[in-house]
């Protein structure tokens, strides 16, 4: 019988599993992860998908988002940065978010999601069931040769994640001037993705304009500090907050958008989860024991004597560069429902949660974000 030769990460709880599960015709339990949510890890035919749902509804290869396609751009170059873009579906449920663990130890993730009283029912766009949508997250490779790389896709709302599947890739790093190598899945080239157009009003703000945005020294556009990584102490956290915010208002601006207000209740609740996710080990629009986004927002008051409300959520985190300010904000410019998110008319609040650490290393050198947004009638 087959055996893994790496590690399985069931990354829906944040834990990490030993090597030597086997390999088997249909699924076979191997953990279930939560009493209160009723997950389970199940570990499908094919070594390198991982599916988790509900004891009452077992995900099938079926149901689970899937990738389309994968490609890096620019193409992975030692010292280099590169987005790895990601091509994503499921069939029965928005595509949320992903997380990226590549094997030199990097992790990036990010996520999003959309609530409200009437309940939006999207029938287009990313927040639809069905719909396909582009992911990109940043890497810096270190060393040329091939590196293994995890991705793990989430489809789901802001009050459950219905299904996650993760997917192993084959990444390879070339020297400058040497010949770049597509990524691969169980050593079979990838194909290079044909990238849907991403939803919001207008063109990206030209990376030109956002890299002079993400300079220190350019304090006339009011966002120094915006590439800085994020410190630990009171001073670094509320600079990283305050860059934040221009540098989503400046991609507002760009897009004739009014700015958004920073919110004193969007902030508590969106500190208190960006601090749940890192010291609870978990990375999700809801916490363990299934406080969801409205329920947040509910506990702090924000949503007191709304008779109509809509509030979305991005959440990210990092390490390195790609952990500053500027490097979340473009990550999610250049993903489907997190752009969305931004760049929504309708949203009138933000609040900033932004803290040192990844989900379940608060030691790490990193950071975590959660953006609430809201608007409400009453």
């Amino acid at each position: 019988m087959a055996r893994m030769q790496s590690r399985v990460y069931a990354v829906c709880s944040w834990a990490a599993y030993g090597s030597g599960a086997p390999a088997q015709d249909g699924p076979i339990i191997v953990k279930r992860i939560s009493r209160n949510s009723g997950a389970i890890a199940l570990l499908l035919a094919a070594p390198v998908t991982l599916v988790c749902a509900s004891r009452d509804a077992v995900a099938t290869d079926r149901s689970a988002p899937r990738v389309i396609s994968v490609a890096l751009d620019p193409p992975a170059i030692v010292g280099r940065s590169a987005e790895l873009r990601v091509v994503a579906r499921a069939p029965e449920a928005p595509v949320s978010g992903m997380v990226v663990r590549f094997g030199d130890g990097d992790s990036f993730g990010l996520s999003a999601c959309r609530a409200g009283i009437p309940r939006p029912t999207p029938t287009k766009g990313p927040f639809a069931p069905g719909r396909t949508v582009r992911l990109a997250v940043p890497h810096v490779f270190r060393e040329a040769g091939p590196r293994p790389a995890l991705v793990r896709l989430a489809a789901g709302d802001c009050s459950k994640e219905t299904q996650t599947a993760s997917q192993r890739l084959t990444v390879t790093a070339t020297r400058p001037g040497e010949r770049p190598v597509a990524p691969t899945m169980l050593g079979v080239p990838l194909p290079g993705s044909r990238l849907p157009p991403l939803s919001g009003a207008g063109p990206l703000l030209p990376l030109n304009v956002l890299a002079a945005l993400a300079q220190p020294a350019r304090r006339a556009l009011g966002c120094s500090g915006a590439s800085r990584r994020v410190g630990r102490s009171a001073r670094a956290l509320r600079e990283a907050r305050r860059s934040l915010l221009c540098l989503l208002n400046a991609q507002r601006r760009v897009h004739g958008l009014r700015a958004l207000r920073a919110n004193g209740r969007l902030l508590r609740a969106a500190t208190g989860h960006s601090n749940s996710m890192v010291h609870r080990r978990y990375f999700s629009h809801v916490q363990p024991g299934g406080v969801d986004l409205l329920s947040r927002l509910r506990r702090t008051g924000y949503l007191a004597g709304a008779r109509v409300f809509l509030a979305g959520e991005n959440l990210g985190f990092g390490r390195g560069r790609a952990s500053a300010p500027a490097g979340m904000v473009r990550s999610w410019m250049r993903s489907t429902p997190h752009r969305l998110t931004m760049l929504s008319g309708r949203f009138t609040d933000v609040g900033l949660g932004v803290v040192r650490g990844i989900p379940g290393r608060p030691n790490a050198r990193g950071a975590t974000y959660t953006v609430d947004f809201g608007v409400r009638r009453r």
